[in-house]
């Protein structure tokens, strides 16, 4: 169970990593290729990391819930208060529109996790 583990957090570590690429791109950090293939990245990587750790530590799942929605409300803050920044000119955007993306989607399922665990 412990190979469960190891490429649970492996895989939870590179959809971070993914989400903070997509987070990146439009304050010009350029990647090879499509962004779509980080989108990707991002939702298997994180999605799939966390059933295998899940897998590997039966007794733990609530916490793994908690620990990923909680990133997930994290990555969602974060790209919100980039939009607020480029929108009045703090930061330089080229355009936000994977910033709402990850927003929306990191704000909704974060706090669906959160409230599995609640009840």
């Amino acid at each position: 169970m412990g190979i469960f583990k190891f490429i649970g957090v492996s895989l939870i570590i590179i959809g971070i990593v993914s989400a903070g690429l997509i987070f990146l791109t439009p304050f010009g950090v350029h990647i090879e290729g499509s962004i779509n293939t980080l989108w990707l990245l991002f939702s298997f990587c994180f999605i799939g990391g966390a059933i295998l750790y899940g897998l590997g530590d039966m007794d733990s799942k609530e916490n793994l819930i908690k620990i990923c929605g909680s990133i997930l409300l994290l990555i969602g803050l974060i790209s919100a208060a980039s939009i607020l920044l480029a929108k009045i000119r703090i930061l330089k955007a080229e355009e936000t529109g994977n910033l709402w993306i990850l927003f929306l989607v990191c704000i909704i399922t974060g706090f669906i996790a959160i409230i599995y665990i609640k009840e």
